[in-house]
């Protein structure tokens, strides 16, 4: 065997123990598991990927950054802290959302659909929110 490839036999070996390292359990993956519907956008990164054509997604952050989860349309959500991002966490508010979608929404100060209703049409966008809960209305 030439010293190219045993460099690269040993690289190979290296990055395989490394995969096997990192490859998630069951209970992370029992932790990550939302409603269907409901995606991870972005762990925790500062600023994420946009929201795509045709989803609602709501952030963490009050200017559509931070946490934040893409939902499909006519997703409903009675209590954005029982979702959880890869990490565990969740968050308690959702601090901003955008509409991209053709189904407008409406989101709530209290969880399970309760307290202060504020519309979120499509195709529009909002921020410095608290809201606890949204669906479909």
């Amino acid at each position: 065997m030439t010293r190219a490839a045993t460099l690269v036999r040993r690289a190979g070996v290296a990055l395989g123990s490394l995969a096997l390292i990192t490859l998630p359990t069951a209970e992370a993956a029992a932790v990550t598991a939302n409603p269907p519907g409901v995606y991870v956008l972005n762990d925790a990164a500062e600023w994420g990927p946009s929201c795509g054509y045709g989803w609602f997604c709501v952030f963490n952050g009050g200017n559509k950054n931070l946490s934040s989860f893409a939902v499909l349309p006519g997703t409903d959500v009675p209590d954005i802290n029982a979702l959880k991002l890869p990490s565990g966490r969740s968050f308690d508010t959702v601090g901003a959302y955008t509409n991209n979608g053709a189904v407008r929404y409406c989101g709530y100060s209290e969880r399970n659909y309760g307290g202060t209703e504020v519309i979120l049409n499509p195709v529009t966008n909002g921020d410095h929110l608290a809201l606890k809960s949204f669906r479909g209305c």
